[in-house]
């Protein structure tokens, strides 16, 4: 700030006073000028980024992203931005948090390690066609997200495949031990799988430009960052617009209409009932997609099915840590298997748990602040969502993590903690036992602690006590088993820096699709051959 001198008031004489007065005239014209000039320089060189980054966003973070990170230099992220602020920073923050350089460097450019290749034969009966729809259904929704008028832009969602922005942590921060190797680290939203499985499917080694040749066909649709811009629109039509268009422009693809929709999916970001509005309805959440009858005999993939809906299943929720070789999926196994687990039991909520009266998560809330073998972490945006690297401190160093239902049955805690071998603790079978058949088979026992949530809300039970009384045996057969069980609900990196054999959550899925797609595709014999095509017909 400049210095402004002070100006000598008084004046013995009028020709001194008008001297002074047109002095001061003169001197307050040329400061409002230079300060003109100066906010003007300042606009242009912090740019219109930094003015959306609004009122709440601390200073220290944003003279973060001004300084961009510089080698050498330790990522200051410890001042948390707003929810608001951080979600509508667009690539001005993502290349600047990119460019940190406290957890080791990033790949080069286009550089990946060849994943194993399949022989022609090994590929028999395992070749998947991707349709390549126009870009409105894909790309294009993500390209202006720093304009969207809602709750939040995904843009930073959408860097790296729908892996979101790269988990960064400072060199002195004791957390960064637990995020390694740092580039199988990141702040992935939990509801961009749709985007994140596209990137995956591109490497898939027995992708075919042949309809003919193809077992399953596999639909791209970025609908969970479409939904999300529309999630609150009062007006049914446009959120409706592009599923519509979508819809249509699906129907009159060859494929398509050569199978009537049969063997072909498609992968949902969000829960079931964010798709499934009644066609044509004017009111309700979400959108209408599953509900349109061109998707009839489409098999629907998503992070929560509804177990009434034969034609969908779920798959793990997306987490933070996405392994670049089975050399860092073996070093994160070796960690979760002598983590140091001084806590019993562990619970991470938000704040609004202790309201929620009648409810399970209001009851455990209850019973966990008066345990003392419960540690209790009340979770906000900035403690959780954008430093996960809390959540995943907590489960390593605890035994049962509770993982009451949310806003729906599932949750992304419940993968965070198998991950992490804690063992989740469950209150109704809607949470994973009916949800991820092909994930996590069998009635739960093998990998998680199963308590009547009625038993809990209406019974008051002890769950504290109910775990406490568990014996080490049978502790550490389920941990066993989740050691064993953990790499297939990971989503490995599409950019490897090494071999990786280990089957994933993708693989897994692409296994059990290529299995029940056709099998139940009864009219397969009848379809007539079809010319290859691009799919953008």
């Amino acid at each position: 700030m400049g210095y402004a001198p002070q100006w000598n008031t008084v004046a013995t004489k009028g020709n001194h006073r008008a001297s002074t007065k047109s002095r001061l005239a003169v001197g307050r014209r040329a400061y409002v000028a230079i300060g003109a000039v100066l906010v003007f320089l300042l606009y242009t060189w912090i740019g219109y980024d930094e003015m959306r980054l609004g009122p709440r966003t601390s200073s220290r973070f944003k003279q973060t992203l001004r300084s961009g990170g510089i080698a050498g230099q330790e990522c200051e992220q410890s001042a948390e931005p707003s929810q608001e602020g951080i979600r509508s920073l667009g690539s001005y923050a993502t290349n600047a948090l990119e460019s940190c350089e406290s957890a080791g460097p990033d790949l080069p450019v286009g550089y990946n390690f060849e994943a194993t290749k399949l022989t022609p034969e090994e590929c028999e009966g395992r070749h998947v066609y991707m349709y390549d729809p126009p870009t409105e259904f894909t790309v294009d929704i993500i390209k202006n997200c720093q304009n969207w008028s809602t709750w939040w832009t995904m843009c930073e969602d959408a860097q790296n495949g729908g892996f979101g922005v790269r988990l960064r942590l400072r060199k002195s921060d004791p957390l960064s031990s637990i995020t390694q190797p740092p580039d199988s680290w990141y702040r992935t939203e939990q509801f961009t799988l749709d985007m994140s499985w596209h990137s995956r499917m591109k490497t898939y080694p027995c992708l075919t430009d042949d309809p003919n040749e193809a077992s399953i066909f596999y639909v791209p649709f970025y609908h969970s960052p479409d939904l999300t811009r529309n999630l609150k629109n009062p007006n049914m039509t446009e959120t409706d617009y592009l599923t519509t268009r979508f819809v249509k422009w699906l129907g009159k693809q060859a494929p398509y209409q050569r199978y009537g929709g049969r063997r072909h999916f498609i992968v949902m970001g969000r829960i079931f009932w964010d798709h499934n509005r009644l066609f044509n309805s004017t009111h309700g959440w979400g959108s209408s997609l599953f509900s349109q009858p061109e998707l009839k005999n489409v098999f629907k993939v998503m992070i929560e099915r509804s177990e009434w809906a034969a034609d969908t299943i779920a798959i793990p929720y997306p987490t933070n840590f996405h392994p670049t070789s089975e050399a860092a999926l073996q070093a994160w196994e070796a960690k979760i298997r002598v983590a140091k687990r001084t806590k019993l039991i562990s619970f991470a909520a938000s704040d609004r748990s202790r309201n929620m009266t009648g409810m399970v998560r209001g009851e455990l809330f209850d019973q966990c602040s008066k345990s003392k073998t419960c540690n209790h972490v009340i979770c906000s945006t900035e403690l959780c969502v954008f430093r996960p690297q809390t959540i995943y401190k907590i489960s390593l160093e605890s035994v049962f993590c509770l993982e009451p239902g949310g806003d729906s049955p599932t949750r992304k805690g419940i993968f965070d903690s198998l991950i992490t071998g804690c063992i989740p603790v469950l209150f109704n079978t809607n949470q994973a036992v009916k949800m991820y058949l092909w994930h996590l088979p069998g009635n739960g026992s093998d990998y998680s602690i199963l308590i009547d949530e009625n038993k809990v809300v209406n019974d008051h039970y002890d769950v504290m006590q109910h775990l406490e009384r568990i014996p080490k045996e049978e502790i550490a057969r389920i941990q066993e088993n989740i050691f064993a069980m953990f790499p297939r609900l990971l989503y490995r990196n599409t950019k490897l820096t090494g071999e990786y054999k280990t089957k994933d959550a993708f693989d897994i899925t692409i296994d059990k699709l290529l299995q029940k797609l056709p099998a139940e595709d009864k009219t397969s014999g009848n379809h007539t051959t079809i010319a290859p095509f691009n799919g953008t017909s």
